[in-house]
């Protein structure tokens, strides 16, 4: 299940209204305290449902397109109405010519995290060019819509995620007492069954910082990784003293986007044994890093600071505070 509206409580609604050079001076602030390099958003094309390809996206539930793209002028930019993103494969070349991704009256979502919080409003493209994309903002910065949770641990082909009564309630659209998440409590069986038919929709956000000695290693993977999958275990451990509950997901399928073709975007069946692609990458990189980092620990040579935390079946990469960078150890060895 796909929750993308909910109903609001009219009595508690603020103001409909909003200003555009407002919302304009907000999005520059948060941008311009961040290191030009991470002056990134993600833009989000958003389909007509009035059009017969808007409607079947919808009823489908398929992605649309999505990109992440560089703010550009930020500095210079003196413009209260809009505000300049790169244009979407602008670096790339196409069979016959170039093919601007982004139009104008194109209704678009843009995305971005500020102090590990995730924000979005919808805009439209008001002018393009080859290289530029200008978006007039159409509402006000809100926090990303949906439920966080916590990622336990996770696999090529799924993911362990702490439960939570607030996400059976969302999932289920129905409230749930605290004494129904009880491992004893006998509705809770009937909760999991009908928890467990529904499919969800989980966008993940990997955060990768990954030391220059092990940079051949980074995972090339999207900043947002979408998959839909359903939960197939539930399990009660202890923690802290309590008894809390855990999820076992399995992805079921992947979002796939060709920026080449128009109207291809759409969920793809995960073979079974096979795992979303994004996460077999991270894998697939991560395993060779371990291989590296244990070679060159039996050979004796140095991996500037980096070793590897093994935990069961977890692993983990640790930096060592006292050989962060070349440039540090540089200056503490003339200090």
């Amino acid at each position: 299940m796909i929750t993308d509206l909910r109903v609001g409580d009219f009595k508690n609604r603020g103001p409909s209204y909003f200003s555009i050079p407002t919302v304009i001076n907000q999005f520059r602030a948060y941008m311009l305290i961040k290191p030009i390099e991470q002056r990134k958003v993600q833009v989000e094309k958003l389909s007509d449902q009035d059009t017969l390809v808007g409607k079947i996206r919808t009823q489908l539930h398929q992605p649309v397109p999505s990109w992440t793209v560089e703010l550009l002028d930020l500095e210079e930019d003196v413009s209260m109405e809009t505000f300049c993103v790169e244009q979407p494969g602008s670096g790339q070349s196409h069979r016959g010519g170039h093919r601007t991704l982004l139009n104008p009256e194109d209704r678009v979502r843009v995305y971005f995290q500020r102090n590990d919080k995730r924000y979005e409003m919808e805009g439209e493209v008001v002018q393009t060019g080859a290289q530029f994309a200008a978006i007039r903002p159409l509402g006000p910065l809100t926090q990303e819509a949906g439920l966080e949770v916590s990622v336990v641990d996770f696999s090529a082909g799924g993911a362990l995620i702490q439960g939570s009564r607030r996400m059976l309630e969302f999932v289920l659209g129905q409230p749930v007492k605290s004494r129904q998440m009880s491992s004893q409590h006998p509705e809770h069986r009937d909760l999991m069954r009908r928890f467990k038919r529904k499919l969800i929709h989980f966008t993940f956000y990997p955060k990768l910082q990954f030391p220059n000695i092990t940079k051949r290693f980074n995972p090339r993977i999207p900043e947002k990784i979408c998959v839909l999958g359903r939960v197939t275990r539930s399990e009660f451990v202890s923690h802290a003293g309590k008894e809390v509950i855990q999820y076992g997901v399995q992805f079921v399928h992947d979002a796939h986007f060709d920026s080449e073709a128009e109207g291809s975007t759409s969920w793809r069946p995960i073979k079974d044994g096979h795992g979303d692609r994004h996460f077999n990458e991270i894998h697939a990189k991560l395993g060779r890093l371990s291989g590296f980092l244990e070679s060159e620990s039996r050979n004796g040579r140095s991996t500037g600071g980096v070793a590897q935390q093994v935990r069961g079946d977890r692993l983990s990469l640790v930096v060592n505070k006292e050989a962060s960078t070349t440039q540090q150890r540089r200056q503490r060895a003339h200090s």
